[in-house]
């Protein structure tokens, strides 16, 4: 709190807070001993009434004169503060009573030895026992010796005097003791308030002079000076923020050079440059590259000038990438995107950093890739072409093979079938040798019909992905003896042939991967499509792989389901752990 104050306040404070203290912890100690030695007193004077009354009540007890009682009661209640008297027997019957009646004690109370104090905020009532033996009157008279040796002597309790004494003149002493000593303090407080205003003004006029001054160079005005009037530290100061002023100057000068030499050597850049704060999207640099393309956008938000029907900050932004958990700048984030002011492609790379007065912005460069972009659509293009050819080709390979050859090894099936019975008819040795051709030429067809389908595994038809897919899951269960399913709980229907050709394709691979590398016992491929999006997974548990060959360092087999993914518009996404399996898929 103290950091909050000004120079003036601080000096009041430590010039008056230990006087304060010490003033109100002399003040309390003198108020409670006071009031101590009020209470001590009134107590000793009660019981000292009722030690008094207790001897002499005794015969009147004893002997039932209420008369002499009475007259001790009444002669006890003028007594300064007195208000009632009472005196009762031992089984707690009243005999004597002036002012009002007291409450009886219990029967434990009365026969007490001891003399008791029972009081609350207004009075007090004081009791002491009625002893039969006189010679118990000393140690009324001496509480000290009652307490430590209390006589032999007695016999019995007779009853208990009763005595109530008001508090209220002792409250009245106790107010006007508070009252006069918090009368002093405050006086004292009070010229130390003005002993202390004085001495802070003496000693913060000229600071104050001196940080008004500082305060005028912090906001830019370099050519403030102070007189340097005082003396002493006073005079140090003024000359060390003189001195100052003109080191800022300096470096003020220095840092204006320095900032022209960047500015040109940012706008000598063929690449587009600019810094937005992080929390506000405030545009605060742009080089010239930046406005020649979107104009001077300076002070502007950059998703409203950059950018085109954005009515807030773009869904694209990557402040949040840019940050560490604990708020600094973190890695840098490079990606590609098209801006949808001019349409142009930009390598960007995104950072985070500390900006001139300390906040963090982020620094964007852009370089213009559109051309680079166009001749990789083109090549994309050419390479598509390239691979619907192939697919062409192969699917006209498989019909020579299903129909051409296939049809040819079918009639020389049935001929030597015929060939083979009409040897068996004859008994002739070679309807042996006969048969085994004809086994050997139907597997030759299965084998032909297979290839066929493997140039071509996915039909025309719109369920043509599912049934492939549910034929690939039986081949690899029957050809490897493990267990591959398929799964479709709806149907998912491809249109386009060239795309469930790539599907089936990236399929074929991540179960071959499985089996050959991943050693797997059980392979899972589902097809689904949720909230219309078609996914294909391929999940195994084999052997898996280590994160990093996801990467450049790939094989083959994952190179060709990116590349396959990439041709149809799909995202790939791969996920293995050593000795935990693999899991692909694919979103078209």
């Amino acid at each position: 709190m103290l950091k909050q104050w000004g120079i003036k306040g601080r000096v009041l404070f430590l010039a008056l807070v230990p006087a304060l203290i010490i003033a109100a912890g002399l003040t309390f100690y003198d108020i409670s001993t006071r009031i101590s030695d009020i209470d001590q007193a009134l107590n000793e004077r009660g019981f000292a009434i009722v030690r008094q009354l207790a001897p002499a009540a005794e015969f009147g007890v004893f002997s039932g004169n209420h008369e002499v009682l009475a007259r001790l009661a009444q002669s006890a209640l003028q007594e300064t503060d007195v208000t009632a008297v009472t005196i009762i027997n031992g089984d707690g019957r009243i005999l004597a009573v002036s002012g009002h009646s007291l409450p009886v004690p219990s029967s434990s109370e009365i026969t007490s030895p001891k003399p008791a104090a029972i009081g609350n905020s207004d009075v007090i009532v004081f009791s002491a026992p009625i002893f039969q033996s006189q010679t118990e009157v000393e140690n009324y008279l001496d509480p000290v010796d009652q307490a430590t040796n209390p006589a032999s002597g007695e016999s019995k309790v007779l009853g208990r005097t009763l005595v109530e004494i008001s508090r209220l003149p002792s409250l009245l002493k106790k107010n006007k003791i508070i009252f006069n000593s918090l009368l002093i303090t405050l006086s004292g407080l009070a010229l130390a308030t003005l002993l202390a205003l004085r001495m802070a003004r003496e000693v913060t006029d000229p600071i104050t002079m001196l940080a008004g001054a500082v305060a005028r160079i912090g906001k830019g005005d370099l050519a403030t000076r102070v007189e340097t009037n005082s003396s002493g530290e006073l005079s140090m100061l003024e000359r060390g923020v003189n001195n100052m002023a003109v080191a800022l100057q300096a470096v003020q000068d220095a840092r204006e050079e320095r900032r022209a030499i960047l500015a040109t050597v940012l706008d000598s850049l063929d690449a587009l440059v600019y810094v937005a704060d992080m929390e506000t999207y405030e545009l605060l640099f742009l080089n010239k590259y930046a406005q020649e393309t979107f104009g001077n956008a300076t002070g502007k938000l950059c998703w409203q000038s950059l950018q085109s029907k954005q009515s807030g900050p773009c869904d694209f932004c990557t402040n949040n990438r840019l940050l560490n958990a604990d708020g600094t700048p973190g890695e840098p984030v490079i990606w590609e995107f098209q801006n949808t002011v001019n349409q142009h492609w930009y390598l960007v790379q995104d950072s985070a950093i500390k900006w001139v007065d300390g906040r963090i912005v982020r620094l964007e460069i852009a370089t213009d890739i559109t051309s680079s972009k166009l001749r990789e659509e083109h090549i994309r293009d050419l390479e598509r072409q390239i691979m619907d050819i192939g697919e062409r080709e192969r699917e006209r390979i498989g019909h020579e093979l299903h129909d051409g050859l296939g049809q040819q090894l079918t009639g020389i099936a049935f001929l030597s079938k015929a060939l083979s019975r009409k040897l068996a008819n004859h008994s002739a040795e070679e309807a042996t040798q006969a048969a085994q051709i004809v086994t050997l030429i139907n597997q030759a067809i299965s084998e032909t019909r297979q290839l066929a389908r493997g140039l071509q595994p996915v039909e025309v038809e719109e369920n043509g992905l599912m049934s492939a897919l549910e034929a690939l899951a039986a081949n690899i269960e029957r050809l490897f003896q493990i267990h591959c399913e398929f799964h479709c709980n709806e149907a998912v229907l491809v249109k386009e042939n060239a795309m469930a050709n790539h599907v089936y394709r990236i399929a074929q691979e991540a179960v071959n991967n499985a089996v050959k590398h991943g050693r797997a016992k059980h392979i899972s491929i589902e097809l689904s499509a949720p909230q219309g999006r078609m996914q294909l997974s391929v999940h195994d548990d084999g052997m898996g792989f280590h994160p990093h060959l996801i990467g450049k360092n790939s094989g083959m087999g994952l190179q060709i389901m990116r590349y396959r993914a990439k041709m149809i518009g799909a995202s790939l996404d791969i996920e293995s752990d050593p000795g935990h399996g693999s899991r692909i898929r694919a979103y078209f």
